[in-house]
C-alpha cells in the first residue's frame, strides 16, 4: 500500500513504488491522517465558518458536482517518466466552479462523495491510503476555500481580484498536495527524494495554473448562461482526449527509445551473468514494473531462477520446475508472451498461482534457444496500482524477449570461449596430472618472488623434492598406481605449506617448492625437514600400504643465485648431493658444485653455438639384418668447441635439459636433419632419418605443427621420419607426453622408444602409445654373446616387439656373433660400430655411395661386414 495525492488536488499526482515497508510507515500516516482532519477542523471552525460564500445567479445541482468530480479522477492521463509515473487530471475545473457556485460545506461534501468514490470503485483503495487520501482532500478543500475568500475580499465574483483568488486557490491546493503525499512516502519508506519533490510541486504547478484558467473561463461562460455548460464541456473533452494522444505518444517514444537503450545494454554485456542482470534491470524498467524474473531450466525438474525486485542487485537460487505449473504450460502451448491481468477472475488455477507468489500481475514470456524453449522472462505488478499492464506492453514484452533470448546465447556462447581459454591457459601452466602449477608456471612465480624480496630485503627459500625408489612402486604396481601416489604426496605438501607457498611438479617424481620471506637456509632446511617427514607417512595404494621417502635441495636468494634460472639449478645440485650422501636434505654449498661456473659458462657457449651453427649432426646407419640394405640413419649432434675440443653429447645435452636449451637444440637437428635427408633422396637413397628428443620437447603442444611445417620445407613424406625419445623419459611423464605423440603419430611420423629395457615396466602402457619402433638399449646387446641373462633379455624383447607389431633395432652391435644371434632371433634392424661409427654427413654420403646391400646367413658374416664397410 502507499499513498497517493488527494483527488480534489491538482491535477497532478504522482505514485512511486515501495519496496518493503519500514517499521512505523503505517503508523506515521495513520497519525498524519488523524492531524490533517484535526487541522481541517480548525479551519471549518476558525476560519472558513466566518467567510461569506459567492451567490451566484443560479445553482447547480450537487450532484453534477459529484460526477464532475469522480469523471475527474477516472478519466485521467499517465505520464511514466523512469520508475515513477505522474497523473494528469481536469480536478481543477471542477474545484474552480465550485468555489463560485457552492457553499464550503456543499463543496466540501461533493467533493469527498465523488472523489471517495472514485477512489473506493476504480481505483479500489482500501484502509491507510484512502483514509490519508480523504482526510488529505478535507485539509485541501477548506484551505483552497479560505485562500479563495481571503484573496477575494469584497471584490465581484467575475472580477480580475476573483480570477487571481482562483488561482491561489487552486495552486495552494495543489502545492500542499504534492508535500503531503511526499511526507507520507517518507513516512512510509523512509527516504526523501528531494529532486523529485521539486519536479512534482513545479509542474503541479504549471498544470494547476492551467486547468484553473480552463475553470475561470467556465465560470464567466456558465455565470452568463447555463446552457453554455454544453459547450465547455466539449472543450473540456476535447481537451482531454488532447491530454490522452499526447500521453500515449510520449509512451510510445518512451518504450521506443527503452527498447533500443535495453538492445545496447545488453549487446554490450558479454559474460551471461551480466547479460541476465542487465536484462532483468531494463525489462523492470521499460514495463515499469515491480518485479523481473528469469526462470532457467536445466536438467531434469531443476532449475535456476534469477529475480530482482527492490534497489539491490539481481538474486539467484535454485528452483524445482513443477511439470504442473499452470504459467509453464501456457507459454509452452502459445509459444509466446502471456499476459495475466490483474482483474483475472475466470482463471481459477492461474489466479492460484499468481498469490501463491504474492504478484496482482505478470507478462511471461518464452526464452529461446536452438529453437526451443529454455526459460521465461516475466515482469510482475506495475508500479502503481492505478495502472496495469496492456496488449502494448505485451507486444512491446516479446519483442523484448526476443531480444534477451539472443542476447543470453550469445552470453553463454563468450563464457564458454572464456572458459576454453581459462582452460587452455590452465592447462599450459599446470601439472595435467596433480594440477599443480609446472615447471613454467614456477619459474614465473619465482621471478616474482624474487621482484619482491629484491624491493623488500628478504630471502626466498626454493626447495627441490625427489622422490626415493618411486621408480619401484612403477615397476610393481605399474603407473596407475604411481600416478595416485604422486597426487597424494602433492596433496600433503600443499597441506603443509602458508597460502604465500608454491608447489609446483616439475615432471616425473621431482617437485618443487617456492619459499618467499624466509628467514634464512636454518629456517628453510627446518621446513624441509618438516614436509619430508609428512611425505614418508604411509600410504594407502590399490589396498596396500607403501611407504616413500624424499631428498630436498635447498637454495637461496640472494645467497645462491639472483635468478630463477641459477637457484633451480642450485637446488638441483643440493638434491643430488643430499642423495648422494643420504642426509635426505641439503643446501646449496659452493664447495660442493665444482662444475657450477663452468657449466654456466658452458650454456652460454651452447647457446652461442646454436645461434651461429656451429654444431654438428653426425649419422649413424641403421641396416636390415635380412637384407643387408641401409634402412636409415640416427643423427647424432657433435660439439667441436672451440677450446676444448670435440665434446660428447653426455657433457652438454644435460646443461641443455638444465638451462632451457633443449628444444632450440632439438630444432637445430631436425632441420639439418631434414635437409641431408632430402639430400639423400635426390641421391636415388631412400632412407628415413631419426632424431632424438627430450620430454621438455613432447610437452610442446606446438611441437606437432613445427614439424609438420619443417616436413612441408623439406619436402619429404612424415614416413621418413623417426622421432626417438628414451624410455626412462617417456615413463617420467607419460601423461603429458602422449597427447604430442598422438598427434604426432597421425602425421605419420615415426615414434621410437630409445634405451628399451632400461626403465620400462607396463606392457599396458606400451600399448596405450603409439609407438612403431623399439630400440633394445646397447648395453644388453654389448655382452649378449658372453652373457646369458642380457642374452634373455635381448630375446626377450625381441619376442615382445614382434608380438605386438613393433620394429626391433638392436643398438651397439659390435661383433659377428652378435649379429649371428640377432638374425636367429629375427631381429629386424640393428646399428653399431659393427657397421660404422657416427660419421660426419660428407663421409656418411661418401659410405652410403660405397655401400652394397648383402643378404645375412649364419655363414656370410664376414661377407656381410665387408659388403657394408666397402667403400667407406
Amino acid at each position: 500500500m502507499q499513498p497517493s495525492t488527494p483527488t480534489t488536488a491538482p491535477a497532478y499526482e504522482s505514485e512511486t513504488p515501495v519496496a518493503s515497508s519500514r517499521a512505523g510507515g503505517s503508523a506515521g500516516i495513520v497519525l498524519c491522517s488523524i492531524a490533517l482532519v484535526l487541522g481541517a477542523i480548525l479551519l471549518w471552525v476558525g476560519v472558513v465558518t466566518h467567510q461569506h460564500p459567492v451567490r451566484p445567479p443560479f445553482h447547480i445541482p450537487w450532484p453534477v458536482f459529484a460526477g464532475l468530480f469522480a469523471l475527474s479522477e477516472i478519466f485521467v492521463v499517465h505520464l511514466h517518466l523512469k520508475r515513477e509515473t505522474h497523473t494528469l487530471s481536469l480536478n481543477e475545473i471542477p474545484v474552480v466552479l465550485g468555489l463560485f457556485f457552492l457553499n464550503p460545506l456543499r463543496l466540501l461534501i461533493v467533493n469527498a462523495v465523488g472523489s471517495g468514490a472514485a477512489l473506493v470503485f476504480h481505483r479500489r483503495q482500501r484502509g491507510i491510503k484512502l483514509l490519508f487520501n480523504l482526510s488529505m482532500l478535507c485539509t485541501e478543500t477548506l484551505t483552497g476555500y479560505a485562500i479563495f475568500r481571503i484573496v477575494l475580499g469584497n471584490a465581484q465574483p467575475l472580477s480580475p481580484r476573483a480570477w487571481l483568488a482562483a488561482v491561489c486557490a487552486t495552486i495552494t491546493i495543489d502545492a500542499m498536495g504534492a508535500a503531503l503525499v511526499t511526507l507520507a512516502i517518507f513516512l512510509y519508506r523512509g527516504t526523501f527524494d528531494g529532486r523529485n519533490a521539486m519536479f512534482v510541486v513545479f509542474s503541479g504547478v504549471l498544470f494547476a495554473l492551467a486547468n484553473a484558467s480552463l475553470g475561470l473561463l467556465a465560470v464567466e461562460v456558465i455565470w452568463h448562461d447555463g446552457r453554455a455548460a454544453v459547450l465547455f464541456t466539449a472543450i473540456a473533452a476535447a481537451l482531454f482526449v488532447s491530454y490522452r494522444s499526447y500521453a500515449a505518444l510520449h509512451d510510445r517514444y518512451r518504450s521506443l527509445e527503452l527498447l533500443q537503450q535495453f538492445t545496447r545494454v545488453v549487446s554490450g554485456s558479454l559474460a551471461s551473468d551480466d547479460v541476465t542482470g542487465a536484462v532483468l534491470h531494463e525489462a523492470r524498467e521499460l514495463l515499469r514494473a515491480e518485479r523481473a524474473e528469469i526462470i532457467l531450466r536445466g536438467d531434469g525438474d531443476t532449475g535456476m531462477i534469477v529475480r530482482l525486485d527492490g534497489d539491490g542487485p539481481p538474486v539467484r537460487r535454485d528452483y524445482d520446475l513443477d511439470a504442473d505449473d499452470v504459467l509453464w504450460q501456457r507459454v509452452l502451448e502459445r509459444g509466446e508472451a502471456v499476459l495475466v491481468a490483474r482483474n483475472l477472475r475466470d482463471d481459477d488455477a492461474m489466479r492460484a498461482r499468481l498469490d501463491r507468489d504474492g504478484i496482482r500481475e505478470l507478462i511471461a514470456a518464452p526464452l529461446m534457444a536452438d529453437s526451443r524453449i529454455v526459460g521465461l522472462l516475466l515482469v510482475a505488478d506495475r508500479f502503481i496500482e492505478i495502472d496495469t499492464f496492456n496488449g502494448d506492453d505485451l507486444r512491446l514484452f516479446q519483442t523484448l524477449a526476443n531480444h534477451a533470448s539472443v542476447s543470453l546465447q550469445n552470453g553463454r556462447l563468450v563464457d564458454e570461449l572464456r572458459f576454453e581459454a581459462a582452460e587452455r591457459e590452465f592447462q599450459a601452466l599446470h601439472d595435467s596430472l596433480t594440477g599443480l602449477p609446472n615447471r613454467q608456471s614456477f619459474s614465473e612465480h619465482l621471478d616474482d618472488a624474487i621482484a619482491h624480496a629484491r624491493a623488500a630485503g628478504d630471502s626466498v627459500a626454493v626447495l627441490l623434492l625427489d622422490l626415493d625408489r618411486f621408480k619401484e612402486v612403477n615397476d610393481t604396481l605399474g603407473h596407475p598406481s604411481g600416478d595416485r601416489l604422486l597426487c597424494e604426496v602433492a596433496a600433503r605438501l600443499v597441506g603443509d605449506l602458508r597460502e604465500t607457498d608454491t608447489v609446483a611438479r616439475l615432471g616425473g617424481d621431482e617437485f618443487a617448492l617456492l619459499l618467499p620471506a624466509v628467514a634464512g637456509p636454518e629456517v628453510a632446511r627446518a621446513k624441509a625437514e618438516e614436509l619430508l617427514a609428512g611425505v614418508a607417512q604411509p600410504y594407502a595404494i590399490g589396498g596396500l600400504t607403501l611407504e616413500v621417502n624424499g631428498s630436498i635441495g635447498i637454495a637461496m636468494f640472494p645467497h645462491h643465485g639472483q635468478d630463477a634460472a641459477t637457484l633451480l639449478q642450485r637446488a638441483d645440485v643440493a638434491m643430488y648431493t643430499a642423495k648422494d650422501t643420504h642426509t635426505s636434505c641439503q643446501v646449496y654449498s659452493p664447495g660442493r658444485d665444482h662444475n657450477s661456473a663452468e657449466r654456466l659458462a658452458l650454456a652460454a657457449e651452447l647457446r652461442e653455438a646454436i645461434n651461429n651453427k656451429h654444431l654438428e649432426v653426425y649419422y649413424q646407419p641403421v641396416v636390415d639384418l635380412s637384407t643387408g640394405q641401409v634402412r636409415g640413419a640416427e643423427a647424432l649432434v657433435r660439439w667441436n668447441h672451440p677450446t676444448r675440443g670435440m665434446l660428447p653429447p653426455d657433457e652438454f645435452i644435460p646443461v641443455a635439459e638444465h638451462t632451457g636449451l633443449i628444444r632450440p637444440l632439438t630444432m637445430y637437428v631436425l632441420i639439418a636433419s631434414l635437409r641431408r635427408r632430402a639430400a639423400w633422396a635426390e641421391a636415388g637413397h631412400n632412407l628415413s632419418v631419426s632424431v632424438n628428443v627430450s620430454t621438455r620437447d613432447l610437452v610442446d603442444a606446438d611441437l606437432p605443427r613445427k614439424v609438420a611445417d619443417l616436413l612441408v620445407v623439406a619436402g619429404m613424406p612424415a614416413e621418413a621420419l623417426t622421432l626417438e625419445v628414451t624410455e626412462s623419459q617417456l615413463m617420467s611423464d607419460p601423461e603429458r607426453c602422449s597427447g604430442v605423440l598422438r598427434e604426432l603419430s597421425a602425421l605419420g611420423v615415426k615414434i621410437a622408444i630409445d634405451d628399451f629395457g632400461t626403465g620400462f615396466s607396463s606392457l599396458v602402457s606400451l600399448r596405450s602409445l603409439p609407438v612403431d619402433i623399439i630400440k633394445v638399449d646397447k648395453s644388453f646387446v654389448l655382452h649378449m654373446a658372453t652373457n646369458d641373462d642380457d642374452d634373455a633379455i635381448v630375446r626377450s624383447t625381441i619376442d615382445l616387439g614382434r608380438s605386438l607389431g613393433l620394429r626391433v633395432i638392436a643398438e651397439g652391435v659390435e661383433n659377428e656373433v652378435t649379429v649371428q644371434r640377432l638374425r636367429s632371433y629375427a631381429c629386424h634392424d640393428m646399428q653399431g660400430y659393427f657397421l660404422s661409427r657416427p660419421l660426419p654427413a660428407d663421409a656418411f654420403d661418401a659410405w652410403l655411395a660405397g655401400h652394397e646391400a648383402a643378404p645375412i646367413s649364419d655363414h656370410n658374416v664376414v661377407e656381410f661386414k665387408r659388403a657394408v664397410n666397402e667403400g667407406r
